[in-house]
């Protein structure tokens, strides 16, 4: 079993400040991994990197064919003219989509808005079904 993310070689600083240096890291299917370190040591920063969200100084972050980064930012950037609701499924990921289809047919049983519920809550059921979600 090979890794599918590989993150070798990562270094970062921010002016004179190195975070970190030479890391490498590597996760297998199925592994579970938590980093564990001090505030202000650079944790957010490499999971920032892994993301694609910064760059970095050195090193590659490769992820084999077909693997995804999701993240959530510690600080994320939130819609105000949003509902929780919205803020919660605002995403284009399927599982997310799928997920969200059906909590809205759920919400249109309840409120007996739409005759075509059914059919709207099937194919959402359906979609989870499809994605194992």
């Amino acid at each position: 079993m090979g890794n599918i993310l590989l993150a070798e070689h990562i270094s970062k600083a921010y002016g004179d400040k190195a975070l970190f240096e030479d890391i490498t890291l590597g996760i297998d299917e199925g592994q579970k991994v938590a980093l564990v370190a001090a505030n202000g040591t650079g944790k957010t920063s490499f999971l920032d990197i892994i993301a694609g969200k910064t760059e970095a100084d050195s090193g590659t972050v490769s992820l084999r064919e077909a693997i995804r980064v999701g993240y959530l930012s510690q600080n994320p950037e939130l819609d105000d003219s949003n509902t929780v609701f919205e803020e919660l499924f605002h995403s284009e990921n399927p599982f997310i989509e799928a997920i969200r289809n059906y909590e809205l047919s759920l919400k249109r049983f309840q409120e007996k808005e739409s005759t075509d519920n059914k059919n709207f809550m099937q194919e959402a059921m359906n979609k989870m079904d499809v994605l194992q979600a």
